[in-house]
């Protein structure tokens, strides 16, 4: 069995390899968002698992569930980040857009969705349920066109960090009242295209979610594309405290197939990208149909990327025990992807490595 090696085993919790050390930036980071005193952000990187395909985005994918389990048991959950993808963000009810939106894709999949006549635009409407001081945060790629930012309709400066290729606007937000509130991303002066990566409102101190699920990602459309718009650089950008990554299954789907010495590769990457600046935990997907996918290999690459890099391992396969059980048990949509309970489960799993 996959788990079954060296770093040990926590059956109750399936997890691989955890230790004080594993995610200790992440708690300390907590702890100040809980105390008051500083901020702490995690992103769910994944595929259409994560983004709730099937669902509704904006309330069953297990990001926003497990942000709602952290609100409940006292987490200060105070903001969230949405990715722009056209393969999810046309479903994610927190999304609207005028005039025509396309992803930006040279080649390769990417997290940026493209706008290239003046007055287009993209608005994020987010409930704010404390009154305090927040920021709106914009990422996109330096090679952009000029953007506008307006905050419950009313354009506002932005602080502009540029780094690998990419521009985050911050907006400043203090003493924002509870209640419902709109980020407006819109085409503005230069030529060419807009190309958004996420928009999102986050509290000064309080936990951020970033939600970057993309449908039919696989590892190797993660890590392609070019430091400018490459999906993984993007959340390298985005500065997560902790970052869970959760892809498996589209890599071993024979429609999308990565053989499993390269997706052992990218997943290599990826953690080597995110582990300098922040601690990351992988998961092992839940069991799809096994007369569609065979999981087996990729399960046991997971655990050897986690092994070279010392990273905990979330293994959902071994919850789910296998694709028929989750499908007897009511959990699953199709072959691959789970219903609302299904995602519900997915959530409380993902919830014992946050809150622990």
């Amino acid at each position: 069995m996959a788990h079954a090696r060296a770093r040990g085993y926590d059956d109750g919790r399936q997890l691989y390899g955890m230790s004080a050390a594993a995610i200790r930036r992440w708690r300390w980071k907590r702890a100040a968002a809980v105390a008051g005193t500083g901020s702490a952000r995690y992103a769910k990187i994944g595929d259409s698992i994560s983004a709730g395909q099937g669902l509704q985005p904006a309330t069953q994918s297990p990001p926003v569930v497990m942000a709602g389990l952290l609100a409940a048991h006292g987490f200060p959950v105070r903001g969230a980040s949405v990715i722009l993808n056209p393969r999810t963000m046309t479903a994610d009810a927190r999304l609207s857009f005028t005039g025509a939106w396309s992803e930006y894709a040279p080649g390769v999949l990417t997290t940026f969705g493209s706008a290239a006549a003046s007055g287009d635009s993209v608005t994020l409407t987010a409930l704010i349920t404390d009154a305090g001081d927040y920021l709106a945060r914009v990422i996109t790629t330096e090679d952009s066109r000029e953007c506008a930012i307006a905050v419950d309709g009313e354009v506002a400066p932005a602080k502009l960090e540029r780094a690998a290729g990419l521009v985050t606007h911050l907006v400043p937000l203090p003493g924002l009242a509870a209640g419902r509130h709109t980020v407006t991303v819109t085409v503005a002066g230069g030529t060419g295209e807009l190309r958004v990566g996420s928009i999102g409102i986050e509290a000064v101190g309080g936990i951020t979610i970033g939600d970057f699920g993309i449908s039919m990602s696989t590892t190797a459309d993660w890590v392609a594309g070019g430091a400018a718009h490459s999906a993984l650089n993007h959340v390298v950008a985005w500065a997560p405290d902790l970052a869970l990554i959760a892809l498996m299954t589209n890599d071993a789907n024979e429609q999308t197939a990565v053989a499993p010495a390269a997706f052992a590769t990218n997943l290599d990457a990826m953690v080597s990208a995110l582990e300098t600046t922040c601690d990351v935990v992988l998961e092992a997907q839940i069991p799809g149909d096994p007369g569609w996918v065979d999981l087996t290999p990729y399960r046991e690459a997971v655990y050897d990327v986690a092994d070279a890099h010392g990273v905990p391992v979330l293994d959902l396969f071994d919850r789910w025990g296998s694709h028929a059980a989750a499908a007897g048990a009511g959990l699953m949509n199709d072959a691959f992807h789970p219903n609302a309970a299904g995602a519900a489960d997915i959530a409380a799993a993902e919830f014992g490595v946050v809150s622990s």
